[in-house]
C-alpha cells in the first residue's frame, strides 16, 4: 500500500487515516526507495513530465553536494575509495560515486550505513 500512500501524500488527497499514510512514508525501506528514485529519475524520455512539484510532506534533514576533505576515508556503502562529497550536519562526508552521494543527499537519515558514520564522527 506504500504506492497508494505516496499518491495520497503527493496529491494532497483527503484521508480518514493520515497516520497510516505517514507510517508508510516514514518506513526506512520506502524512504530509501524514494531517495534512489529521486536520483535516478525518468529512464526514458516518454516518461518525463513537466508536472508541478510540491514539497515532500515528511521531514528530511538537509544535505548538499560539496567539496572535501571529509571525515571518512571509504564509502559507507561499498567500502571503496572516495571521490564525491556531501555536507550534512556541519561535516563533510565522502562517497565512491555520484549515485551513492546523491541518494544520501535526497534523504540522509534513510541510510543506516551513512548514519552510522555520522554518529561516530
Amino acid at each position: 500500500m506504500a504506492p497508494v500512500a505516496a499518491r495520497i501524500a503527493g496529491h494532497s488527497l483527503p484521508t480518514a487515516h493520515p497516520d497510516y499514510v505517514a507510517a508508510h512514508l516514514a518506513h526506512p525501506s520506502f524512504r530509501r526507495w524514494r531517495a534512489m528514485g529521486l536520483v535516478d529519475g525518468a529512464d526514458q524520455p516518454a516518461y518525463a513530465r513537466d508536472w508541478p512539484q510540491k514539497d515532500w510532506p515528511m521531514p528530511v534533514q538537509p544535505a548538499a553536494a560539496c567539496e572535501g576533505p571529509s571525515v571518512n576515508e571509504a564509502c559507507p556503502y561499498s567500502g571503496k575509495p572516495v571521490t564525491d562529497f556531501l555536507t550534512f550536519g556541519g561535516r563533510v562526508y565522502d562517497f565512491c560515486n555520484p549515485f551513492c552521494r546523491d541518494k544520501t543527499v535526497a534523504d540522509p537519515e534513510a541510510w543506516p550505513a551513512f548514519m552510522k558514520i555520522v554518529n561516530l564522527s
